[in-house]
């Protein structure tokens, strides 16, 4: 019998043991009900979800498997849960056409039901798909649930991301929603003009590892170079590819932001549009660096997001981020980087095109 970790409650332990014993006499059916008691028990009990999983892969329930695995992934970061879920929930994937699809999802994303646009390629994303003005969700007409976005639309030049909405919209069923997060580049202007250091700590924005390339270039480490390069940032073919984590910090490598002196910065961050910024500075990189890899290359005010997504045929719902992660709360990931993020709930306006 396999070991019961020995912090569970009694009464939680008890419906384990049980569970165990008759999953291992093969009654699948007695084991996931008594499975399912310690989860209502403890909702992230390591044991008690893997348990269910069993029992609901004995029984051939491989969606509702697949679903424990995604709950599993979401509370237990380890090798055997990352495994197991990957197993299970590619399995699932692959015989169910999808009902929710996240856009720029990265790598790693691999969840019950979704479908992921993403570049890079990996276990989780064996045909990577390359995001671009003639993108096009591979999925029929009104058939999806939910459109995510988090943190992706920053790295995608305008076309791409006007290419995406449209989609997003075409794909949407009549009760589908898009979600988007950005940075808050409202919040990173302000703390840009208020001289707020503190707000681009290391921690925060990880400038940790790609710092060290800034004084190839005689970029100093200020606020000027930290705050402009989340409005845009790029790497050249010396540094590798950072979102393959391909990277070479030679003497020639450099990942950071646009090498503009001081009065350019003053004049961009006195700027009331975070679009206009991150265009100035895409301009400069494009006419200074032609083989520039972009990181950041985009931004958008809350206005002006909001103004790009009634153009593309959405209507906005809410920007309450605390209200759409209560409501959203079962889209993975809904609540990463929340403190840093401005949250974007939509829905088609009116009838197709």
């Amino acid at each position: 019998m396999a070991q019961i970790h020995s912090d569970h409650s009694p009464e939680c332990a008890a419906l384990i043991e049980t569970a165990q014993s008759q999953i291992n006499q093969g009654n699948a059916l007695k084991a996931l009900a008594h499975f399912q008691l310690a989860t209502e028990l403890e909702p992230t009990n390591l044991d008690a979800l893997i348990g269910k999983v069993r029992a609901l892969l004995r029984l051939g329930d491989v969606q509702q498997a697949a679903r424990t695995c995604d709950q599993l992934r979401q509370a237990h970061e380890t090798p055997l849960v990352w495994a197991l879920h990957e197993v299970i929930t590619t399995q699932f994937n692959a015989q169910t056409p999808p009902r929710h699809v996240n856009i720029g999802g990265g790598p790693f994303f691999n969840f019950t039901s979704w479908l992921n646009l993403e570049s890079v390629p990996s276990p989780s994303n064996p045909i990577p798909t390359a995001l671009s003005g003639e993108t096009t969700i591979p999925v029929d007409d009104g058939s999806i649930a939910t459109v995510f976005s988090s943190h992706s639309f920053e790295h995608l030049d305008d076309e791409t991301v006007e290419r995406c909405l449209r989609d997003a919209r075409r794909v949407l069923d009549k009760e589908g929603v898009l979600v988007i997060k950005l940075p808050n580049f409202d919040d990173i202007l302000n703390a840009w003009r208020n001289n707020d250091l503190g707000y681009f700590a290391d921690t925060t924005w990880n400038y940790t590892t790609i710092r060290q390339t800034w004084n190839h270039k005689g970029v100093e480490d200020t606020i000027d170079s930290r705050a402009s390069m989340i409005f845009c940032g790029y790497w050249n073919t010396e540094y590798g590819d950072h979102f393959a984590h391909q990277l070479n910090f030679g003497p020639d490598a450099y990942h950071g932001p646009a090498t503009c002196d001081s009065a350019t910065f003053a004049e961009l961050k006195a700027s009331s549009s975070p679009w206009a910024i991150a265009k100035s500075l895409r301009t400069f990189v494009e006419s200074s660096e032609p083989e520039a890899i972009f990181n950041h290359r985009n931004a958008w005010s809350r206005d002006e997001f909001n103004a790009l997504l009634e153009k593309t045929g959405f209507r906005v719902l809410s920007t309450d981020a605390k209200r759409i992660c209560t409501h959203q709360s079962d889209i993975p990931g809904i609540e990463t980087m929340a403190d840093t993020s401005t949250y974007f709930l939509a829905a088609a306006n009116g009838e197709r095109a």
